[in-house]
């Protein structure tokens, strides 16, 4: 699931009181939760509770309750592991694959049984009463749910499942302040909630479609199962039994009114938008729950965007190794390999991009950035930079529209910086790379930085929808600079100057709103011909030391102009065929 990033203020009072609640249940001998992970239900509980009292802290009965709410979700996080065979859970093994089934059905029946006792311990014999169903009602829609294995489903049997299986402990945290407070409004907070856990189911669904995204839980896993969702009701003939990749890829197929996730985007959307407006009225001045969620569909937006950068990507690839099979002779020697020998698209964390930090004064204050922050040019001096720099790009930036190439020219200072930072091989050179990616990475999720042209820069590529893929390979690039890396084959010289030339034109284009996989595939192709010839030179000047050791027989001078007139009349074939 997507993580969820609430206010620290919430986050902590809803762990402070459930550490408390989690003593009483430990003196008791019941097991003591660790209260990690995103704490979803305590933190409704939480929100319903400060709107609905004015008296401050929530009482420690509250907590007995929100208690008891999460110790039933972590019961049924273990038996779920258990039918669904999983052997990781949240980064970890799971109890099942470290223990066994055996000592794993015993811990989530422990687990359950402790919630009962901590819904006992509320004093209210209502919310055991709510409690009790909750539970039951969960279990009743997992059930559902195995039933339904293998058929298509209605909307209206989709939503009585969902609401049960993924609605009825939410509600119970909604309902829990007002049930111990005898409020008449209990019965309605239960149904917002229920309803809150349907969108979270929804949003789990679409997770599930975004297999590039990388969302961190295992992709397409219920279409494996048989579990019919509700996205299928926009693929037109879409049954259950078939290849999952097909269905994903039919979800990613325009038609008319956009792609079928794209509408079922919208639908999350006004989902969760009529709830949060009900949420309001419900709960004046609470921000808690429509909070949680806001940042719900922020998240589904951006793993939807991030889904679809990779798959335009993997289509240009695709096209460009499509294109490839009609060079001819040398030209052939130097055209890339297919997409599954050398461009997955990564996940940020290969290529040693760091989290983003919600502090950046202590990382702009560390040792590296004072050198950094030197080697960036002001936002409004990007000409004076090239003029110095670059006068090619200087030269070929007059023929883009007026108005457009300053967005471009941010975009190659950008890089120019990035490349600067390993050209001197200086001891902390990785420091200050891993510096100002992580910076990068903070500006592209909408952070300031403090760095004018680094804000704006990817402000602009943030709100053109062009993913940080693009920055993150080409800082692998140059890491392979840093690194001295030899390239043992031709494949490998090909990721490298893929890394270093062709992403930065990719992003240009994206950058202008073209995404055609023709016209990427083209702008990607010119990654080999643009930075071969220098990575050569290099390679004749240094020996081989700095760059290609290729094991080929004649891999002297010789096979060196063979490479660059191969790789330059590649380059003019593909200029006519485009013009053509």
């Amino acid at each position: 699931m997507i993580a969820v990033l609430q206010a620290p203020p919430a986050a902590d009072a809803v762990r402070e009181g459930l550490a408390a609640a989690a003593e009483l249940a430990a003196a008791g001998g019941m097991p003591r939760p660790e209260c990690r992970g995103q704490l979803l239900r305590p933190l409704l509980a939480y929100g319903a509770a400060r709107a609905l009292s004015a008296d401050g802290d929530p009482s420690p009965e509250f907590w007995c309750g929100a208690l008891a709410v999460q110790l039933a979700h972590e019961a049924s996080l273990v038996h779920d592991d258990i039918i669904d065979q999983a052997s990781t859970r949240r980064g970890a093994p799971t109890v099942a694959a470290a223990k066994g089934i055996g000592p794993a059905l015993v811990l989530g029946d422990h687990l359950l049984s402790a919630a009962y006792r901590m819904a006992a311990e509320t004093g209210s014999l209502a919310y055991a009463r709510l409690f009790a169903r909750a539970v039951e009602r969960t279990i009743a829609g997992e059930a559902a749910q195995g039933r339904a294995a293998g058929r298509r489903l209605s909307w209206d049997e989709y939503r009585e499942i969902a609401l049960g299986k993924a609605g009825e402990l939410m509600g119970c945290a909604v309902a829990l302040p007002a049930v111990l407070a005898g409020r008449a409004d209990a019965d309605a907070l239960f149904e917002l909630g229920r309803r809150m856990g349907l969108v979270y189911q929804m949003l789990d669904d679409v997770l599930d479609y975004c297999p590039a995204a990388e969302t961190g839980k295992p992709a397409l896993g219920d279409y494996a199962q048989g579990r019919w969702t509700w996205l299928l009701d926009e693929v037109d003939g879409a049954a259950l039994g078939g290849s999952a990749d097909d269905l994903a890829a039919r979800l990613h197929t325009a038609a008319e009114g956009g792609t079928p996730l794209r509408r079922c985007l919208a639908r999350l959307e006004a989902e969760a938008d009529a709830l949060a407006a009900e949420l309001r009225a419900a709960l004046p001045g609470d921000d808690v729950l429509p909070g949680l969620l806001a940042q719900w569909i922020d998240g589904a937006r951006d793993t939807v965007s991030r889904e679809e950068a990779a798959r335009r990507l993997a289509s240009a690839v695709q096209f460009s190794a499509s294109l490839r099979e009609s060079d001819e002779g040398a030209a052939r020697d130097v055209s890339s390999p297919a997409p599954a020998d050398r461009l997955p698209v990564p996940a940020l964390a290969a290529t040693g991009v760091m989290p983003a930090d919600p502090n950046p004064a202590p990382a702009i204050a560390r040792s590296a950035s004072a050198r950094l922050l030197a080697r960036v040019p002001a936002d409004g001096d990007c000409e004076r930079y090239f003029a110095v720099n670059s006068r090619s790009f200087r030269f070929a930036a007059r023929f883009f529209p007026p108005g457009e190439w300053e967005r471009v020219a941010r975009v190659y200072a950008f890089c120019r910086v990035t490349d600067d930072l390993v050209d001197g091989g200086e001891a902390e050179a990785e420091e200050m790379l891993d510096e100002w990616m992580h910076l990068a990475r903070r500006a592209h999720d909408g952070h300031g930085t403090g760095i004018a042209l680094l804000d704006r820069v990817m402000r602009e590529t943030a709100s053109a929808g062009v993913p940080f893929t693009y920055a993150a390979e080409l800082a692998a690039g140059m890491r392979m600079d840093l690194r001295m890396q030899r390239y043992a084959d031709m494949a490998g010289l090909r990721v490298y100057t893929h890394r270093v030339a062709a992403v930065v034109g990719l992003w240009i284009t994206e950058l202008a709103g073209v995404r055609a996989p023709r016209v990427l595939a083209a702008r990607e192709r010119w990654g080999t011909p643009c930075s071969s010839p220098t990575s050569c030179a290099t390679w004749e000047k240094t020996g081989g030391a700095a760059g290609c050791t290729c094991r080929r027989t004649s891999c002297g001078s010789t096979a060196l102009r063979r490479m660059r007139s191969a790789a330059c009349a590649a380059a003019a074939r593909r200029t006519r065929r485009t013009a053509a």
